[in-house]
């Protein structure tokens, strides 16, 4: 029987909506990881948005930037209604009213996180205070401008020699008799190259010795860190368990172990998803659908735009929902399509090249086998030897991909690419209008390892990336728009184009950085290159077929 304090909690989280009912009998439960959000989440979600404008005490950290989830369900009366979540705390806080609980409330547990979350925190201060000191930067940056120095002088010298060795050589030629003398010569300068070295090194060494004991502290610090975080986290992880469809209660720990997938993500367990099948299966609440949505600024580099709905995450989300899940009626993931269909098309071959226009949904290579694939596909028709492929398409993205016959071809064309001596051209079709009709986009990427495949803007650690485009014309609400990549970084044009301090125009049918659609509009229509044996000057065009 179900206690009074537990009714209390579930009736304060459970939201019932009388006009609610179920249509169209037994339906799959959401596919969390790529899906079209139901319309009764998008009503509770505006019913999150609400409750949010009554909680003033929150406005400032909603306005921040947070993702919340709704999970619309069924209680044991037939009644039909919803639970709400958040990702991480809201207030300072993992536990609000109105809110499913987390997972697990480290905060209150004996306040063992706590200690050891302030004792890592003072660690990461010393190791910060000692890495930024004025005395250690200076005696580093001394010994980095000291080293490279040293080199040039012994390069100096070196190169001296090899002049001398030179004109020695002419010398015994033309004089025998200075050879004693000239042999000499060679041995002093070879010497000399060995003492000034030796010399130069020992005065570096000891600028090292200075450093070392700043490092040797640093290093002990970090290890200190880390076998800290370490404990923590498996502490933290084997007392978070995850209620499951299947009645049974998991640690967290244990599921990623299962999985295969190693020590958990810092943030696992904390996201809006698992904390809303956590209380659902806790309180015999039958899940219908769920959703997850932002409220607020966008974080920084991330693309979150305000109200729109988003999927979970693989990294944090990906093992833990699936165990949860494990035994429900689940959609089926729309973005694993049937094989793209149809022959390849061939646009361009000779002796040593074919060029083709790959299809959406086919990937350029298997790298795990057993799938399809376009080097797998084009390998059945033509002898290739090497890696074929020069370069790579998204599965998503459709359009011209070159493939070398031969090693030596493979070789010549990467070159090609890696001194930028290869011009392509892509189209789009985008969401919204973009403010200037050309232009170019410099933001450097890095991947998000928290939410991969997704890549984010990091202007300290993220690679160059950039993009020129202009626009080709606009029409309802969409623009067309080539695109000329200047780099090649992962998912560059479709996070360039999203990404507010790009153009804020997310492609059509982009579901990780815009919004699920029945494919990408991106499509690969035109390259040009000087062929690496012929000379001849190619241009190759297959326009999209949207």
């Amino acid at each position: 029987m179900t206690s009074l304090p537990e009714m209390a909690a579930r009736e304060n989280v459970f939201h019932r909506v009388a006009t609610w009912h179920i249509e169209g009998g037994h339906r799959p439960f959401t596919y969390p990881f790529a899906y079209t959000p139901d319309d009764k989440c998008r009503e509770a979600a505006e019913m999150v948005k609400e409750e949010m404008t009554r909680r003033s005490e929150l406005s400032a950290d909603i306005a921040s930037g947070k993702m919340f989830g709704v999970l619309v369900c069924m209680n044991e009366n037939g009644e039909m209604g919803f639970i709400a979540s958040f990702s991480g705390t809201l207030g300072g806080r993992s536990h609000q009213k109105w809110f499913a609980p987390p997972l697990l409330d480290y905060e209150q547990e004996g306040g063992i996180f706590k200690t050891e979350e302030i004792a890592i925190s003072t660690i990461n201060e010393r190791i910060c205070a000692m890495e930024t000191n004025a005395e250690y930067a200076s005696k580093r940056e001394n010994l980095i401008k000291r080293e490279a120095e040293n080199a040039l002088t012994i390069e100096t010298l070196k190169k001296r020699y090899a002049e001398n060795r030179e004109a020695r050589k002419i010398m015994r030629a033309e004089k025998p008799e200075m050879k004693e003398e000239l042999d000499k010569q060679s041995q002093f300068e070879k010497a000399e190259i060995k003492r000034t070295a030796a010399r130069l090194g020992a005065e570096t060494e000891k600028m090292r010795d200075e450093l070392a004991a700043w490092k040797e502290e640093i290093e002990h610090l970090k290890t200190e860190r880390k076998r800290r975080s370490n404990i923590l986290q498996r502490w933290l992880f084997s007392r978070m368990k995850a209620r499951c469809a299947d009645g049974r209660s998991v640690s967290v720990w244990d599921i990623f172990q299962e999985a295969g997938r190693g020590v958990p993500p810092s943030g696992t367990g904390e996201c809006a998803a698992p904390k809303l099948l956590n209380y659902a299966f806790s309180h015999g609440l039958r899940p219908i659908c769920m959703a997850e949505f932002w409220m607020g600024t966008s974080p920084k580099g991330e693309i979150r735009d305000e109200g729109h709905f988003y999927p979970a995450c693989n990294t944090k989300c990906g093992p833990l929902l699936a165990r949860m899940m494990r035994g429900m009626d689940v959609e089926a993931n729309p973005l694993e399509a049937p094989k793209a269909g149809g022959e390849l098309k061939i646009v361009f071959e000779d002796e040593w090249l074919v060029v083709v226009d790959k299809p959406c949904g086919l990937m350029t290579v298997d790298e795990s086998g057993g799938h399809d694939s376009l080097m797998g596909r084009i390998r059945t028709i033509r002898t290739i030897t090497g890696p074929g492929y020069v370069h790579r398409l998204d599965m998503a993205t459709s359009g011209i991909v070159v493939i070398a016959k031969d090693k030596e071809t493979h070789a010549a064309m990467q070159r090609l690419f890696e001194t930028r001596q290869i011009k392509k051209r892509y189209v789009a079709i985008v969401d919204g209008t973009p403010s200037q009709k050309s232009g170019v986009i410099s933001l450097p990427l890095i991947p998000n390892i928290e939410d991969r495949p997704r890549q984010m803007v990091d202007f300290i650690r993220g690679k160059e990336a950039v993009t020129e485009y202009e626009v080709c014309g606009s029409e309802g609400g969409r623009t067309r728009i080539n695109l000329y990549p200047l780099t090649g970084r992962t998912h560059q044009l479709r996070v360039h184009l999203a990404n507010p301090m790009g153009l804020g125009c997310p492609i059509v049918g982009d579901n990780l950085y815009g919004r699920l659609g029945e494919r990408l509009l991106l499509h690969s229509d035109a390259i040009w290159f000087t062929h690496p044996h012929t000379g001849e000057a190619i241009h190759i065009e297959s326009p999209a077929e949207f």
